[in-house]
């Protein structure tokens, strides 16, 4: 057995809950995991074992639509959500139009309706496919994760094409690094599936505002690195970023879903650290 699979047996064995305001689902037994460990005579784990989505039919092909409210990924749901609305309200008071970062003003122009937060999964470097896109935004008076998940590459194309018709629904998406990554990594694929690529959105990118803020305070401004210091907030048993594109090629590859739930997780926690990073910036302990 390689050091990777070994690995692999340890964080699957030594799953725990998140400390401070952790995910309630985190804090149970992951299904179909036990029988899943890698090792000779065990049965692969079903897609549908471990995802409860829609299939989606388009013109382009299919993928899965996976929609999940925020309480079911943050037990303190509800408190979260009124702090969210909240933020609209305070921000547009402490930042006038004739000052403030614009991004930051537009932000809180646009209200919580029309404001989106975008965070994807790559089989890769740059040129690989995408696998999966995670939204969170507002609905019906709470925060709504909705990831598109491609089940093998082939499926990539239709999940560009419904991401698109998504974000034109929005006025501005918020993303971690995403000028940078998340923005020209879609468009790419975009161009490599033969997709017409326009994105009319304003951009904040929170990674722009908090190395504005806090470089040289904090050793670095990596999400979890803010998540831990700006969120009071540790993740244990979380699977590595690094081993997300191995774990999708396993599951591709072999059918084997037991990764799966947790490649999904860490996108969907990725995404409410993003919204939570984003209304400390409006308070005075940022």
């Amino acid at each position: 057995m390689d050091f990777v699979s070994i690995r692999k047996r340890l964080r699957l064995l030594s799953r725990t809950a998140l400390k401070s305001g952790s995910p309630a689902e985190l804090q149970e037994p992951r299904p179909g995991h036990d029988a899943a460990l890698p090792s000779t005579g065990y049965n692969p784990v079903r897609l549908e074992k471990v995802i409860r989505g829609q299939e989606v039919a388009t013109t382009a092909g299919k993928f899965l639509l996976i929609d999940r409210s925020a309480s079911e990924i943050v037990s303190s749901a509800g408190e979260f959500v009124s702090r969210y609305s909240y933020c609209f309200r305070r921000g547009a008071a402490a930042i006038s139009q004739e000052s403030g970062p614009i991004d930051l003003v537009k932000f809180v122009k646009c209200g919580p309706r029309k404001s989106v937060f975008l965070d994807i999964e790559t089989t890769g470097l740059c040129g690989s496919p995408l696998f999966l896109a995670g939204l969170l935004f507002y609905r019906e008076g709470g925060l709504l994760v909705r990831q598109l998940f491609a089940r093998d590459y082939s499926e990539e194309r239709p999940l560009l094409g419904h991401l698109l018709e998504l974000l034109d629904e929005f006025e501005i998406v918020v993303t971690f690094n995403g000028k940078s990554f998340d923005i020209p990594y879609i468009k790419d694929r975009c161009s490599y599936n033969t997709l017409p690529f326009r994105l009319e959105l304003h951009h904040l990118d929170l990674l722009h505002e908090y190395r504005r803020r806090w470089k040289g305070v904090l050793p670095d401004c990596r999400l979890q690195t803010l998540e831990s210091r700006i969120c009071y907030r540790y993740r244990e048993g979380d699977i590595p970023g690094n081993e997300i594109p191995e774990a999708y090629h396993d599951f591709v590859r072999t059918g084997d879903a037991w990764q799966i739930k947790d490649i999904l997780h860490h996108n969907a926690f990725d995404l409410i650290t993003m919204s939570e990073l984003t209304l400390r910036l409006f308070t005075s302990d940022t």
